[in-house]
């Protein structure tokens, strides 16, 4: 009955142990999401504003690009 009881407490001990790390890795993993997501954020928020301003400098070069087509044909 000692060697079972002897048994259990090792066993238990390792699982405490396992938990500790698992937990301590959860808390790490935690950690590193919520930064990536920061950083995520970031970047898509930077994303976002120079697509608008391509779509806007897009939109003024198609505008300048008519106007110069227009007074070419009134021109020849």
């Amino acid at each position: 009955a000692g060697s079972l009881l002897q048994e259990q407490s090792a066993r238990k001990l390792l699982l405490e142990r396992d938990q500790q790390g698992l937990q301590s890795q959860e808390a790490r993993l935690r950690e590193e999401f919520t930064s990536a997501e920061q950083e995520y954020q970031q970047m898509h928020q930077q994303f976002s504003s120079a697509q608008e301003r391509i779509q806007t400098v897009d939109s003024e070069l198609t505008t300048r690009r008519r106007d110069l087509f227009a007074l070419a044909q009134t021109q020849s």
